[in-house]
């Protein structure tokens, strides 16, 4: 309905603009009338844009967002609309030639044809040629989810809906740092502080999203409970700390829920730090909870187990290897895992001394 109305809602506009610009000639020069019709077509098109976004504030907030991202981004809707103006604007050039023109020859009837087709290709050329380049995935986010529905509208509809934000985001980049800090033969387990990066992208242009996961952990039995077992160093959000840390845990581990809110088409940080203890015959593993378009891990040693050198048993999906770090030195994985599912084992790895 709403293609039908626009023309001619703008034709109308346009109509009426040339009116009162006829009804007022004897009080304006004749380059105004022009002027007069091509602001009535701006009202025209202004308006019947606001009465399809509706008159609501988020609405016109996203849409505005959008026509100015497409403006800018998009060189063929902007190419259009900058020969427009400069059309219009070499009009009224033509037209002070034709005023002056006495008596009437080619530039009165040059102006007559040039307006009559400019008048033309505004009002229908300049709607059929944007429809043509209309673009569904650069719509709302509200319109693009009626189009995957094959136009269907409801609660059913919004459900989708409120799922697919949900799940709109995804981990552009997690870092894990593990480094060992001491080693105990008596628990045959060493000491490691993992320090944990993820920043969370957000791939809706137009929509905010809630990000959500954990932090779990779970250690791995040993002979004695050590004191402590394990510690929650530090957590933020956003490069905001987070209450309740530090504090230590016991052989249970701990699980902490987090949410972050993600801007339309930004992003979101989630950084956290804990220590524990790993047992040297245990293989440890790492899962990510989201997908993540790049992983980097990195091992670090601080200490000299028995006074050997330590060795990282590591297994990707590309590699099978064997690592052994000094005091003070660092393995880091040269080429980041990509594309990492949730629910994945991206790497696995385990303590040893070397021999």
């Amino acid at each position: 309905m709403t293609r039908v109305v626009f023309p001619l809602f703008v034709f109308a506009a346009g109509v009426t603009a040339a009116y009162l610009a006829t009804y007022a000639a004897p009080i304006l020069w004749w380059a105004w009338y022009l002027l007069a019709i091509f602001l009535g077509i701006c009202v025209g098109y202004i308006g019947m844009w606001i009465w399809h976004a509706g008159l609501a504030r988020k609405n016109l907030i996203a849409r505005s967002r959008l026509a100015l991202v497409r403006l800018l981004s998009d060189f063929r809707v902007s190419a259009v609309l900058v020969g427009l103006l400069i059309s219009y604007l070499i009009t009224f050039y033509f037209a002070v030639m034709a005023a002056k023109e006495n008596p009437p020859g080619f530039w009165i009837a040059f102006y007559a044809a040039w307006v009559s087709g400019l008048l033309f290709f505004t009002i229908v050329g300049l709607i059929a040629g944007l429809v043509t380049l209309y673009r569904p995935e650069r719509d709302v986010f509200a319109a693009r989810v009626k189009i995957l529905t094959g136009g269907k509208s409801g609660s059913a509809v919004d459900y989708i809906a409120d799922e697919l934000r949900r799940i709109g985001y995804v981990a552009r980049i997690t870092e894990r740092v593990i480094t060992v800090r001491a080693y105990n033969a008596e628990l045959d387990a060493y000491y490691a502080a993992v320090k944990h990066t993820t920043v969370v992208r957000n791939i809706y242009d137009d929509v905010a999203t809630d990000a959500k996961g954990d932090i779990k952990i779970e250690l791995d039995p040993l002979p004695k409970d050590p004191s402590p077992y394990g510690r929650l160093i530090s957590f933020k959000i956003n490069g905001t700390n987070q209450g309740g840390v530090p504090f230590d845990f016991d052989q249970g581990g701990f699980s902490r829920p987090w949410t972050i809110d993600v801007p339309a088409g930004g992003e979101g940080q989630i950084e956290y730090e804990h220590e524990c203890w790993y047992k040297a015959t245990e293989v440890h593993h790492f899962t990510p909870n989201r997908f993540t378009e790049n992983l980097q891990v990195k091992f670090r040693c601080l200490c000299q187990p028995k006074g050997q050198r330590l060795l990282v048993k590591l297994t990707t999906a590309n590699q099978n290897d064997d690592h052994l770090l000094g005091y003070d030195s660092e393995y880091g994985l040269p080429v980041p895992l990509k594309d990492l599912n949730p629910g994945e084992q991206a790497y696995r790895f385990q303590f040893e001394i070397s021999p």
